[in-house]
């Protein structure tokens, strides 16, 4: 979870455009207390990247606090029934 002023200011599709660089797959999208929610999945040093990139955001963001929550690794995608090929923007 992502929190500061990040809704209004392009941050899901500014995450998802890094996800994809980064050769990730999964998902992000606003939560109704104003933070910007999400999951990846990836190799690890792609999803290292990836969180260093979420504590600053697009430019125009101000985050405040990333919070990552249960992270795990996993072998393959079919171990936790892990079925996105892409990185999306959920409304």
């Amino acid at each position: 979870q992502v929190r500061g002023s990040v809704q209004g200011v392009n941050f899901r599709h500014w995450t998802a455009t890094e996800a994809r660089s980064l050769g990730l797959t999964g998902w992000v999208r606003n939560t109704p207390e104003g933070h910007v929610d999400g999951a990846a999945l990836g190799k690890e040093e792609s999803i290292e990247k990836f969180k260093k990139s979420l504590h600053r955001g697009p430019s125009i963001a101000q985050v405040t606090g990333v919070d990552i929550g249960k992270e795990q690794t996993v072998e393959k995608p079919e171990d936790i029934n892990w079925d996105l090929t892409d990185f999306s923007i959920r409304r």
